[in-house]
C-alpha cells in the first residue's frame, strides 16, 4: 500500500513538465520527467532540451534526453516531420536519426505519429 500511494502521489506533483519559446520559426524547450518505478523501487529524472525550426510546413528538431541522476550523455536524435490533419486526426510523417555520445549516426527510422 506505501508503494501505490508513493507513487500516486509522485505521479501528480512530478509530472512531465514542458516548456518552449517560439520566435520567427525557431523554436527552444526542454521537457522534463521525474518518476517513481515501482517495481524496481527507484527514482529517475530526465530533462530533454531540444532546438527545432519550421518552414514550408516541414518541422526539423534535435533533441536530447539526459539523466539528472548521474548527469549523463547518450547521444541526440535529429528528427524531420511534416504535419497534416486527416478527418480530425492530427498525423505526421517523420524521418529520424539518432547518434550515440561519440556522434555516430545510426538507427534511421521513418512512421507516422497521430493525435486523436
Amino acid at each position: 500500500m506505501k508503494k501505490f500511494l508513493l507513487a500516486t502521489i509522485t505521479a501528480f506533483t512530478m509530472a512531465t513538465a514542458a516548456s518552449a519559446a517560439e520566435f520567427n520559426g525557431f523554436l527552444l524547450g526542454a521537457e522534463g520527467d521525474a518518476h517513481w518505478d515501482v517495481d524496481a523501487e527507484d527514482w529517475a529524472m530526465t530533462i530533454s532540451p531540444y532546438a527545432g525550426y519550421s518552414i514550408w510546413n516541414l518541422d526539423l528538431t534535435a533533441e536530447t534526453e539526459i539523466n539528472m541522476r548521474d548527469i549523463s550523455f547518450d547521444g541526440f536524435d535529429l528528427k524531420a516531420k511534416y504535419p497534416f490533419t486527416a478527418q480530425s486526426i492530427n498525423l505526421g510523417v517523420y524521418g529520424k536519426v539518432s547518434s550515440d555520445a561519440d556522434f555516430n549516426f545510426s538507427g534511421a527510422q521513418v512512421g507516422l505519429e497521430f493525435k486523436f
